[in-house]
């Protein structure tokens, strides 16, 4: 992962087992200093935000099944860690009689960055969908 990412492939996927996507965020720079001692930590924390545009969080709920509880952008650095803006995060509403975790996905309204490359590209985005439900 950290490999492809240096030699500047695009379109990377990568996994990281983390218990928060925020953890798994804190690890990479950690690994990137390890391998190559005289990069700062600073200077790898700005690496792996620039290196990767949208972070995703899966996690396997209390009925088992797995679901995306969160999609964020890395949006900038501090000294300390990368931040992360929230697109869209999974809420959990109730457990049904069987058991099953039951649940809204909603958006923050916040529409990230990468919406306008991937439009200059000519790959259609609803900006609907990043529109924030109307409060009740």
């Amino acid at each position: 992962l950290l490999s492809a990412a240096v030699e500047g492939v695009d379109g990377i996927v990568g996994a990281v087992r983390a218990p928060s996507l925020r953890r798994a965020l804190s690890r990479l720079p950690a690994v990137l200093v390890s391998k190559n001692p005289g990069l700062s930590a600073g200077a790898a924390r700005e690496w792996v935000r620039t290196s990767f545009d949208i972070g995703v969080e899966v996690c396997r709920l209390a009925d088992g099944r797995y679901r995306v509880l969160r999609v964020a952008e890395l949006s900038g650095t501090t000294a300390e860690e990368i931040w992360l803006q929230d697109i869209f995060t999974f809420s959990v509403e109730r457990t049904a009689a069987e058991g099953a975790v039951e649940g809204s996905f909603n958006a923050s309204g916040t529409v990230p960055k990468i919406a306008a490359e991937l439009a200059s590209r000519g790959v259609e985005i609803d900006q609907a969908a990043f529109s924030r439900p109307p409060s009740r």
